[in-house]
Order: C-alpha cells, then structure tokens, then sequence
C-alpha cells in the first residue's frame, strides 16, 4: 500500500537494473528535479538505488 496525499492504492515496486536506459533516466530525471543552484547531489545521483513503483488505477 502507497499513501500519497489523501489517496491510497495498492502497489507493486522493483528495484531499476543498474545500466539500463530506465536507470540512466531516472537518475538523469531526479538529478535535474533536486539538484537546484547551491546543490551538488552528482554523487547522490550515481550511488542512489532507484526503485520504480507501479501505481495502479483506482478500482
């Protein structure tokens, strides 16, 4: 189960495979979303495990 806000859904989450393009994109994706000017998160964003979440549609 995953809360976000006020909704609640039933979920499924996998580890991202190191190397693969979906890898490379979210690292590349939460790079330029958190790393804002004064922040240096270049480490962060090689050594961080990304995790993909399936949220599925509301019943």
């Amino acid at each position: 189960m995953l809360e976000i806000g006020d909704v609640k859904r039933l979920t499924q989450a996998r580890v991202v495979q190191a190397g693969t393009d979906e890898d490379g994109l979210a690292r590349r994706l939460l790079l330029e979303k958190y790393g804002g000017p004064g922040e240096n998160l270049t480490g962060w964003s090689r050594t961080s495990l990304p995790v993909a979440i399936a949220w599925r549609p509301a019943a």
